[in-house]
């Protein structure tokens, strides 16, 4: 699972309150998602020290490289492990939308 999403940053001559409140929420909604996934980084591969885990934000295809390397782990062996985390997390992110969608349509 990679997630590269890219807000592009409103130039002055852009801005106004709706697009700098925008662009705010955007970037907080971002590093709040990098923050959570940086955990489950950790909790997964705890041999990682914090400086690696801050090098693969927006470069999550460095994980493998650090598997190998942390682990001693085959190529075939790290790509495999970091296949597993990734579908993980989309079957949890699936899970809470699926969880959201039933929320709220008890509400309505």
């Amino acid at each position: 699972m990679e997630n590269n999403v890219k807000v592009k940053k409103p130039t002055r001559f852009e801005l106004d309150a709706g697009a700098l409140k925008e662009y705010q929420m955007k970037t907080t909604e971002e590093l709040t998602q990098w923050n959570e996934l940086k955990r489950k980084i950790k909790l997964r591969w705890s041999r990682f020290t914090e400086s690696e885990i801050e090098l693969f934000d927006g470069h999550l295809d460095l994980i493998t490289e650090n598997i190998k390397k942390s682990y001693g782990y085959s190529n075939a062996k790290a790509e495999q492990e970091y296949e597993d985390f990734s579908k993980a997390l989309d079957a949890a992110a699936k899970a809470i939308e699926t969880i959201k969608e039933l929320a709220k349509k008890q509400l309505n």
